[in-house]
């Protein structure tokens, strides 16, 4: 077997690889890029690279995605990086093959941009990636050493409870206009700065990255003012066309009993249906999600709710100790549990920051790049 480094004429094949690593959630869904493979990398950063584990045949049998940004870690500005897509056959070989390169080139990766850390993130669901890369059976072999930065779900929202909590009636929840650029822009930016990771260091990088945001305008931004027209909270709702998701199929009793009980409970109008197998699930991810305090996010996310089309899922993340992004107890919601780990070359020293800190603000990973 061999590591190639990906280019545009391997596009083809990445989608079909990518859509046969059925991603094991509370079902079975098939992920589909539409005519672009890279298009996910460029939303998120111009420098990335992606490697592959071609065998004899020719077959792909395993992937991974580096992706470099400049950052914040705790208040020092560097260069990080993200692995995604982490990617491995069933082939056993593949397995071997793949921890005796992937240490090396991560290394080479690193050291062209001054890197010192990366991070990337895993589901215990998505057990052949764990299996080889967060608990591999040999410890022997020379292999990053991943640390848990911090857990967090992705919390997806079913229905309402019947008499669930009203919004607040101090709040006015409407769609941002061209009059609130600017306090939109230093609200976003005012939370950013707070994070312990975080990638833009102005008001103006707010509006840059706003602007690069695929089909994400200012106008979709939804906004909690307060009696003096001040912003306490705001949230993108967002969909991604160049990503099709399919449920492959309920694998499990529960699964199967949970589509049919928020069938029966969409024909009450308390719940949004889940699709057949074999469809498409509509997900909006709630982006740039930003609240003041537990009860403007409940709000927000009533408002949502109540506005998303009525077989949409409702998406976002939860960083364990952030109090204010915990799903509220009216929604009937799911979890799928994360991790985010620090990837550490065995010779590396443990940084200050991977130690516990559950009740620090949560870093500047969104939604829609945390799947």
């Amino acid at each position: 077997m061999k590591l190639f480094k990906a280019d545009k004429s391997y596009n083809e094949r990445l989608i079909e690889f990518y859509r046969s690593n059925i991603y094991s959630a509370q079902t079975d869904l098939e992920l589909i890029r539409k005519n672009d493979f890279f298009k996910h990398y460029d939303m998120q950063s111009d420098d990335h690279v992606t490697y592959l584990l071609i065998d004899e045949d020719n077959k792909i049998q395993a992937m991974a995605t580096l992706l470099f940004k400049m950052a914040w870690l705790e208040g020092e500005q560097q260069v990080i990086g993200l692995a995604t897509d982490l990617l491995v056959s069933k082939n056993r070989k593949a397995i071997v093959n793949w921890t005796k390169f992937f240490l090396p080139t991560l290394n080479e990766e690193k050291k062209k941009r001054n890197c010192n850390f990366i991070f990337t993130f895993v589901s215990k669901k998505q057990t052949k990636a764990y299996n080889a890369f967060i608990r591999p059976r040999k410890t022997t072999i020379p292999m990053p050493r991943y640390f848990l930065y911090r857990r967090y779900q992705l919390t997806c929202i079913h229905g309402l409870l019947p008499l669930a909590d009203k919004k607040l009636p101090s709040l006015t929840f409407r769609n941002a206009e061209y009059s609130d650029r600017d306090k939109l822009h230093s609200y976003l930016y005012a939370n950013n700065s707070k994070m312990p990771i975080r990638f833009i260091d102005s008001s103006t990088e707010v509006q840059e990255r706003i602007y690069n945001w695929p089909y994400l305008g200012f106008e979709d931004f939804v906004l909690a003012l307060d009696y003096q027209n001040r912003i306490v909270g705001c949230v993108a709702p967002w969909s991604n066309p160049a990503l099709e998701i399919r449920i492959k199929k309920y694998s499990n009793n529960l699964a199967r009993s949970a589509e049919q009980s928020l069938k029966v409970l969409s024909w009450l109008g308390m719940a949004h249906p889940l699709p057949k197998e074999g469809e498409v699930l509509p997900i909006t991810y709630l982006t740039h999600f930003n609240a003041d305090n537990p009860d403007i996010f409940y709000s927000l996310l009533l408002h949502c709710y109540e506005n998303v089309q009525k077989k949409d899922l409702l998406i976002f993340n939860h960083f364990e100790g952030h109090l204010n992004s915990l799903a509220p107890k009216d929604f009937m919601s799911s979890k799928v549990q994360y991790g985010l780990y620090c990837m550490l070359s065995p010779e590396d020293q443990v940084p200050s920051f991977l130690k516990p800190s559950p009740y620090k603000d949560p870093p500047d990973f969104d939604t829609p790049f945390l799947f």
